[in-house]
């Protein structure tokens, strides 16, 4: 229906086999209609995972040689013991421990800690070369204990959880003395 002129409507109507080829083209739009949907919600979610992807990256760029540089030495050991608060997520915290167990490459040991969810989450990584004499697992099973909580792992990642978060800035601060007494003395 249409207006022709001032008071005038014109009705137009399909019929016969002119009715199947309008409604075949109709179908058509919208099947490209739904295709091009799924099209744009595709590339939606592979932008966000792209963006997602070079926030870690920038967070990481940032976040690693600012723990390195507050590493302390424990005999030959290079010790990275930190709470980091940037973080969203546990496998977040397992990804920088193991970023920087990789940086690291031979005779480091990293413990990291963040507070997520009112609870206490811990990673321990340890370097290749460390890891038959310093067991991650064992590592953070026992700050994990100071804690009240349990933990356990690989020999060169583990994780922990614990409940009394309050304490976790002082258990963590105190990670170097603790591998001091894991040193074998001569």
């Amino acid at each position: 229906e249409s207006a022709i002129a001032a008071g005038m409507r014109r009705i137009e109507a399909v019929t016969g086999s002119g009715l199947v080829s309008y409604m075949e083209r109709l179908r058509q739009v919208l099947e490209e209609s739904a295709s091009q949907q799924t099209t744009l919600l595709e590339r939606l979610r592979s932008v966000e995972r792209e963006a997602e992807k070079l926030r870690h990256q920038q967070k990481m760029a940032v976040l690693l040689p600012e723990l390195l540089s507050h590493a302390a030495m424990v005999g030959s050991i290079r010790v990275v013991a930190a709470t980091v608060d940037a973080i969203e997520t546990t496998d977040e915290l397992r990804a920088i421990a193991e970023s920087l167990r990789q940086q690291m490459r031979t005779g480091g040991i990293a413990l990291l800690a963040a507070k997520l969810n009112g609870k206490a989450h811990l990673v321990c990584a340890v370097t290749d070369d460390l890891a038959s004499q310093y067991h991650a697992g064992k590592l953070v099973a026992s700050v994990a204990e100071q804690l009240g909580g349990k933990g356990g792992g690989r020999p060169t990642l583990a994780t922990a959880g614990a409940h009394q978060i309050e304490q976790l800035d002082s258990v963590v601060a105190q990670f170097p003395l603790l591998l001091e007494q894991w040193i074998p003395q001569d």
